[in-house]
Formats: C-alpha cells, structure tokens, sequence
C-alpha cells in the first residue's frame, strides 16, 4: 500500500474510534482532491461550494459504511468516490 493510501486509511481508523469532527476534517482534507473531482464537472450548474458542501456531507456519510476488512479492498477514496457518483 502506498503512503497516501495507509494515510488515508490512518485517518479512516483513527475517526472510526473516536467519531470526532476534527478527525473527519482531517480525513475530508485528506480526500479534497477526490472531492473536487467529483464537483467540478457539475460548477457549471450549481456554485461550487454548494456542490463541495454535499459531497462532503456524502463522504461524511460514506465513513459510516467504509469497512477495510471487505473482500473487495477497496481504499477509502475509492468508497467515497463510488459514493459520490450515486
């Protein structure tokens, strides 16, 4: 696993344990550049910090449902980017 990925999923663990918003934060800034991807493609539509705004509340969301231990192995970017195309 690379450095960014056993980051990411550092900072999975350690919001899982502790539910706070400062890890949550720490892990949405960790995933911006899947977020932004996500949001860009719709900032002709809607402004931009509206967009960002749902798509962290939908990989806030995503944490919930995030399980490391699944057969697929997928990272959590991954997850949160499949959440964010629903």
């Amino acid at each position: 696993m690379n450095g960014v990925k056993s980051e990411e999923l550092a900072l999975w663990k350690k919001w899982n344990k502790s539910r706070s918003m400062l890890d949550a934060e720490a892990l949405l800034r960790s995933l911006a550049p899947i977020i932004r991807r996500a949001v860009t493609p719709w900032s002709n539509v809607m402004p931009a910090y509206m967009l960002e705004n749902e798509a962290k509340r939908l990989a806030l969301k995503s944490f919930e449902t995030y399980n490391p231990d699944h057969a697929s192995n997928a990272t959590i970017a991954t997850h949160v980017s499949n959440a964010l195309q629903k």
